[in-house]
């Protein structure tokens, strides 16, 4: 499939700031979380949500992604886990020197610096991944809805979400999910709520229409125009969503959308990229590289599309 130049940037416009709320005010609760996971890995949990306050500005159903600061698995593939291996044998630890003994004495610390006092330390900020994951997650959302596009290829963000004290329990119990201390205080579990798009796994097709390969790319050339790099591009990160919608009095459930979707499919579907935990800004990919520049940026881009490119071709033999 040929690839068209995307090397061009939409204007920039004024970045949009969510609101944030905690889950006591979105009113979830560990009954409402019970059988509302949803299919999905990586460094996130996400849950289906049914029913939110009318002050919350976010259609119903809506995704509720908690991020994590390492790679999700249930808390029943935890009890599967064979152990972990013994820890090796402790060193014996060093004797101090005998002060009774005769010999010279040695020390083995420096005098202490009268002239260092505590206000003149430097603390380095917390480095906590799944904040990191949270804060690019919420950035690269924020890029993609300024504006908002025409024809939709990505979820919407509504608003970010700090869970509770009442809920941590719960996640605890359920999916090893806990704040994380550090020296400068505790550092709260976050999430994001998007949009629900109701579809089907590009990966649950054996073959697709030259239409949909062509939305695939112009999809993930969206992304880029809007300065985002997408960094996980795979079947499973692309949703195929039919054109009957509940709002049109069809499709009303996960039963009936993949019933509204036939394979082969006839090219009218909507395609939506998702899952942007692993995505990168124009900023963050500057910082992440020492040597990095817009050539690389644009390099980085090539490569992505090569690879959507590359995955539409083998499903359309």
């Amino acid at each position: 499939m040929s690839l068209e130049n995307t090397d061009t940037v939409l204007e920039a416009a004024p970045t949009p700031s969510f609101p944030d709320y905690t889950t006591d005010e979105l009113g979830i609760t560990p009954e409402s979380l019970t059988g509302a996971q949803l299919d999905h890995g990586g460094h996130s949990v996400v849950f289906k949500l049914t029913t939110l306050p009318s002050t919350i500005p976010s259609p119903t159903p809506a995704v509720l992604k908690l991020t994590t600061s390492k790679a999700y698995c249930s808390k029943a593939q935890q009890d599967r886990a064979p152990p972990p291996p013994p820890p090796p044998p402790e060193r014996p630890k060093r004797q101090p020197p005998d002060a009774t003994a005769s010999g010279p004495k040695f020390r083995f610390a420096p005098r202490p610096n009268p002239k260092a006092v505590a206000s003149h330390c430097h603390r380095s900020p917390d480095r906590d991944q799944a904040n990191a994951f949270f804060s690019s997650e919420s950035t690269c959302y924020s890029l993609l809805q300024s504006p908002l596009p025409a024809v939709p290829c990505t979820p919407v963000a509504y608003a970010t979400v700090t869970v509770s004290p009442s809920l941590v329990p719960h996640l605890q119990r359920t999916h090893a999910m806990s704040p994380r201390r550090t020296r400068n205080g505790v550092l709260p579990i976050k999430g994001i709520l998007i949009s629900y798009v109701p579809g089907v796994r590009l990966s649950s097709f054996r073959s697709i229409p030259a239409e949909i390969a062509r939305k695939v790319i112009e999809g993930l050339s969206f992304i880029h125009s809007r300065g985002v790099l997408h960094r996980d591009v795979k079947k499973r990160n692309v949703l195929i969503v039919p054109t009957v919608r509940a709002s049109s009095g069809g499709a009303t459930d996960d039963d009936d959308i993949r019933d509204a979707l036939v394979d082969p499919l006839d090219g009218g579907e909507d395609v939506f990229w998702i899952d942007f935990s692993n995505s990168l800004t124009v900023e963050g990919f500057w910082s992440s590289r020492a040597h990095a520049n817009e050539a690389s940026f644009a390099s980085a881009k090539s490569e992505e599309l090569r690879e959507a490119s590359k995955m539409v071709d083998r499903l359309q033999r």
